[in-house]
């Protein structure tokens, strides 16, 4: 039995990877992916049967575990199933995931490396990058609220489990002991050598502190009730708590 992680961007990879990913392979998706309604923001592509083709072979091809930012298509999922697999799909709060983003593009942006990740994108209307924004974080809100479309088809097979990044950082012990039971036959390091690992860190450059609810320091009255309106689909998906007052 295969094991493939995949986990939504800025969701705790440096935590994960190493407890269940040591040494693994990494499967790439450069197809593009469709954004309806975000080409204001030049994110609405096209998706080269090539590219499509060569993440469906990775995902058939792989030994016995993998890792990868994976986001879904029926393709996808044909693909991980060629041989029995079993899906681990790490999640965090996508409260926690904006302002994650956020930090990453300030980072970028110290370094000069004006052509990274967001820094690359100008809004069509004005031409400003995020950062140039008197409001990015309602803006990085508005845009999460239409990517995490592209993520949820996993909760649709059987063969996918979900793990919070919150319960590994907090109640790591327990957690770990449930995704052994659910993952009996696959090739997973042992309970001790996830414990090791448990505590993020990383000397990339796109990992930070890996708390959990810092974003009750970031967001304003006004980001709270953006992000109840605009994320509370993916909050009630995944059994996070929302509200007018921040719970």
């Amino acid at each position: 039995m295969r094991f493939f992680l995949t986990s939504y961007q800025k969701s705790g990879t440096h935590q994960v990877y190493p407890m269940f990913m040591p040494n693994c392979p990494s499967v790439e998706d450069k197809s593009g992916w469709i954004h309806n309604g975000m080409d204001e923001w030049g994110f609405v592509h096209p998706l080269p049967r090539e590219e499509r083709f060569k993440t469906c072979a990775q995902l058939e091809t792989f030994a016995s575990r993998a890792f990868g930012h994976i986001p879904y298509l029926p393709d996808y999922a044909e693909a991980v199933q060629t041989k029995p697999t079993k899906v681990l799909f790490n999640i965090r709060d996508p409260r926690d995931v904006v302002v994650s983003e956020w930090e990453n593009i300030l980072t970028f942006k110290k370094k000069g490396a004006l052509g990274h990740a967001w820094l690359n994108y100008k809004r069509a209307s004005d031409g400003k990058r995020i950062d140039e924004l008197d409001d990015p974080l309602s803006e990085i809100i508005k845009i999460d609220a239409i990517k995490w479309l592209n993520w949820i088809g996993w909760l649709n097979h059987d063969y996918v489990t979900v793990v919070r990044y919150e319960n590994l950082r907090l109640h790591a012990d327990k957690t770990i002991d449930i995704i052994l039971e659910k993952f009996k036959g696959c090739n997973m390091p042992s309970k001790e050598e996830m414990l090791k690992k448990k505590k993020p860190g990383s000397v990339t450059p796109s990992f930070r502190k890996g708390l959990v609810g810092e974003w009750r320091k970031y967001f304003e009255p006004h980001h709270v009730e953006l992000a109840n309106e605009k994320l509370g689909y993916v909050m009630d998906l995944f059994g996070y708590k929302y509200g007018r007052n921040d719970e």
